[in-house]
C-alpha cells in the first residue's frame, strides 16, 4: 500500500486487519472501520505516530496485542461496546491520550494496555470489566480519576505502579483481589476504600503512598500482607476487621504519622518490623488471640507507652 496514505478507509470486504499490517506509518492521521471489521490484530498500526483519530465500527470485537502501541498523537481512547478483549499492549505509550472509555462488553484489560501513557487523566471502565492484568495501567503519572465499573473481581500486580497523580481509589463490593504493588508509588493518593468481597491486598500494594490519610478495610480481608502500607506517611489510624489473622512484616513500617491502631479480635501475628518507625503510635488496642510479636515489630515506636 502506499505509505504516504494520511487517511485509510477498510474496505467492505475487510473482517480483519492483519498483523503489522500499517505498522510504522508516519503519515496515517485517520482510520476508519467498516461495519464488517471484527479484528485488529497483532501490531497493526503499532508507531503510527501521527494518527489522531480513529472511527470505529460496530462490530468490532478483538483488539490484539500492540495493535496501537506508541501511537505517540493519538488523543482518546473510546473502546465501543462490541470490543471484546483488549490484547497486551495494545495502547501502550500513546503519550497524548488524556480519556480513556472501555465499553460494556470488555471483560479484560490486557498486559501492559495503556503503561506509559502519560497524559491519561481519566479512565472510565465498562461494567462487564473483571480483570485488569499486570501493569496495565503503569505509570500513567496524569491519572487522576478511575471508574472501576461494577463487576471488577482482580486488579493484579502493579497495575496503577506509580500513578503518582491519582487521588482517590473506591473499589466495588465485587472485588476480591488487589495484587502485589497495584497502587505503589500512588504519591497523591489521599483515601482507598476495599470491596466488602475483597480478601487479598497483596504485598507492598500502598507502598509509598505518602498522602494517603485514611483507608477501609472491609470484613472479608485476611491477611495484611507485607510492606502494604509502607511508607504511607500520612496515615493517622488503621482499624483491622476480625477477619485478619496476621500483621506482615513491614506492613506499617515507615508510618511516621499513625497514631492509632486497632487490631481484630483473630489477629495472631505481628510479624518482624510491622509497625517499625510508627513514631505517633500512641493509642494501641491489641487482642486476647494474638501469641506472637516479631523482632522489631515496634521499634522505634517512641510515643508508646505501657
Amino acid at each position: 500500500y502506499n505509505r504516504q496514505l494520511t487517511s485509510i478507509t477498510m474496505g467492505e470486504n475487510v473482517k480483519v486487519v492483519g498483523e503489522h499490517s500499517f505498522r510504522e506509518n508516519t503519515n496515517l492521521k485517520t482510520v476508519t472501520f467498516k461495519d464488517n471489521v471484527e479484528e485488529v490484530s497483532k501490531s497493526a498500526f503499532a508507531g503510527c505516530t501521527n494518527l489522531k483519530e480513529i472511527n470505529w465500527g460496530k462490530n468490532i470485537k478483538t483488539i490484539q496485542n500492540s495493535a496501537f502501541e506508541s501511537c505517540i498523537n493519538l488523543p482518546t481512547v473510546n473502546i465501543p461496546d462490541s470490543v471484546v478483549t483488549i490484547g497486551n499492549s495494545a495502547f501502550e505509550g500513546c503519550s497524548k491520550v488524556v480519556d480513556v472509555t472501555i465499553g460494556n462488553n470488555v471483560t479484560t484489560i490486557g498486559e501492559y494496555a495503556f503503561k506509559n501513557s502519560a497524559n491519561i487523566t481519566k479512565v472510565k471502565l465498562g461494567n462487564n470489566v473483571t480483570n485488569i492484568l499486570y501493569e496495565a495501567f503503569c505509570n500513567c503519572t496524569n491519572l487522576t480519576e478511575v471508574n472501576f465499573g461494577s463487576n471488577l473481581n482482580s486488579i493484579e500486580d502493579k497495575a496503577f505502579y506509580h500513578c503518582k497523580n491519582l487521588t482517590s481509589v473506591v473499589l466495588p463490593d465485587s472485588t476480591q483481589k488487589v495484587g502485589d504493588r497495584a497502587f505503589e508509588g500512588c504519591q497523591n493518593l489521599t483515601s482507598a476504600s476495599l470491596g466488602s468481597e475483597t480478601t487479598t491486598v497483596g504485598n507492598n500494594a500502598f507502598n509509598g503512598c505518602i498522602s494517603l490519610t485514611s483507608i477501609n478495610l472491609q470484613n472479608k480481608l485476611a491477611t495484611v500482607n507485607n510492606g502494604v502500607f509502607y511508607n504511607c506517611a500520612s496515615l493517622t489510624e488503621i482499624v483491622l476487621p476480625d477477619t485478619v489473622t496476621q500483621i506482615g512484616e513491614y506492613a506499617f513500617e515507615n508510618c511516621t504519622s499513625l497514631q492509632k491502631v486497632v487490631c481484630g479480635k483473630n489477629v495472631t501475628s505481628i510479624r518482624y518490623a510491622a509497625f517499625k518507625n510508627c513514631e505517633a503510635l500512641n493509642n494501641l488496642t491489641l487482642p486476647e488471640q494474638l501469641t506472637s510479636i516479631e523482632d522489631q515489630a515496634f521499634y522505634n515506636c517512641t510515643s508508646l507507652k505501657e
